[in-house]
Parts: structure tokens; sequence; C-alpha cells
């Protein structure tokens, strides 16, 4: 399987949902309080790989795994194309299948063009070293894209999950750069995608080997006017406007 996340990138003017989650800062939290479990995974059956195995596509596979969780949960089921996936992929990798991307350009190219024909209206950046953070961007916007650099141990874990420091092969990046969705989560950890399958990584993972984390909204998470969760959608499209002033 392929790696190719390349190293994180920043933008001053990314929105940041840390900030907006601090007590006082804005009404999001009132809108709906994060509950200690939550799973857009299980209405999902199956997740196309998008050649992910010999392609270093992973952060546009992250976002076209996204899309299918949203729409599975309204109802439409659509997989966007392997050829898009690939194609936007090629795209921002100057046309080398090897070369990776970085995640905030999938993401600024997803808002613009669309992605298979389904774009994000806005995207906000997630402190993956507060696991409440992601909780609450996994919960409010139908998932979180994670960064990881995964270490050597990684490679053949069954449930991804640290091992000791002195462990070379334990070491950050020591395998590699990867982009998965964050699709659910429990008191143990969280279930994300990768490879077009669910996998398991728990809290002390994701703390251990996260590098950056996102979260986006689109009308494709949306159910006539509210998402599934029951957010409303009016009142957090003016709260992103008001965060981003």
């Amino acid at each position: 399987m392929k790696l190719g996340k390349l190293p994180r990138r920043d933008d001053a003017r990314t929105l940041k949902l840390g900030a907006y989650l601090q007590p006082g800062a804005g009404p999001l939290p009132a809108l709906l309080p994060v509950p200690p479990g939550c799973d857009w995974v299980r209405s999902t059956t199956a997740w196309p790989l998008y050649r992910n195995d010999t392609v270093a596509d992973c952060t546009v596979v992250a976002t076209a795994h996204q899309i299918l969780a949203w729409t599975t949960w309204t109802g439409a089921g659509a997989a966007v194309p392997e050829d898009a996936v690939v194609a936007a992929y090629l795209e921002l990798a100057g046309g080398d299948e090897e070369a990776g991307a970085v995640q905030l350009d999938v993401l600024k190219r997803w808002r613009a063009q669309g992605l298979g024909g389904h774009s994000i209206e806005a995207f906000v950046a997630v402190d993956p070293r507060h696991a409440d953070h992601v909780r609450a961007a996994i919960a409010l916007f139908g998932g979180c894209i994670l960064g990881l650099q995964l270490p050597r141990t990684a490679e053949h874990q069954a449930i991804w999950d640290t091992n000791a420091p002195t462990d070379d092969d334990a070491a950050a990046g020591s395998w590699g750069g990867h982009a998965v969705v964050a699709l659910a989560y429990d008191a143990e950890g969280l279930t994300v995608i990768t490879w077009g399958a669910p996998k398991r990584m728990t809290w002390a993972f994701l703390e251990a080997y996260a590098d950056e984390a996102w979260a986006a909204l689109s009308s494709d998470f949306l159910a006539g006017g509210a998402a599934p969760n029951g957010l409303d959608i009016a009142a957090l499209r003016r709260d992103l406007a008001e965060v981003g002033s």
C-alpha cells in the first residue's frame, strides 16, 4: 500500500476550529453537545481503494471517502469515480504517481473545483493534539481528515497503537506521511478509513503521530437544511463567517 502525504503546510488565512471552540468564542458548542461516541461508518459497506495500492494519492482518497460517508448518510451513497480521484491527485502532484501531495492543497482544490462533482463550502483546521477538538470535528462535521506521520511499527498492526519510545521503528514518520478520514470514535479510540477498509486507532496513536487535521462543510452532508446529526447549518454558516471576519 502507498503513503503520499507531504509535510504539513499552513496558511494564516485558514479558519482554526480550536480557537472557535473556546468558552465564549461563539455559539457552536451550544448547538450540539459533543457525544461520548459517534459513528458515521456503519452505513457504508464498501470503501473504494482508489488505486492507493499503486498511486500515492491518499490525500485525495481521504476526501473521496469523506464524500462517500456523507452521501451514504443522506441517502445518495455516491462514490466519487476512481478516475476523478486519480486525476485530481495527478494534477496536484505534477503527473507523478509517487510524488504525494500537501493536504492543504487538496482541500483548496476541493473547495475551488470540487471532486467528482462534489464540492465543499469551507474547511477548518483542527488541532490533532486535542482529542476533544477531533471529537467535535467528527460529530459536528461528519468526519475529520487526519494527516499522520506513520511509524514503521504501524505497517503490521491490526489496531494502530503506540509502541515503546525507544524503538526506532516507532519514531514518527519512520514509515512515511499518510492521510485518512476519521469517521467514528469512542472512549478507546477512532475508526479511520484507509486503503479501502475501516481501521481502528487508539487515542494515544493519534496524539503521537497525527500532525494535522481538517474538517469540511459540504452540501453533501445536508438534509433539508440540517446535517444528519441535527446541527443547524444556517447557524453554522453564520458562525463560520464570523470566525473568518
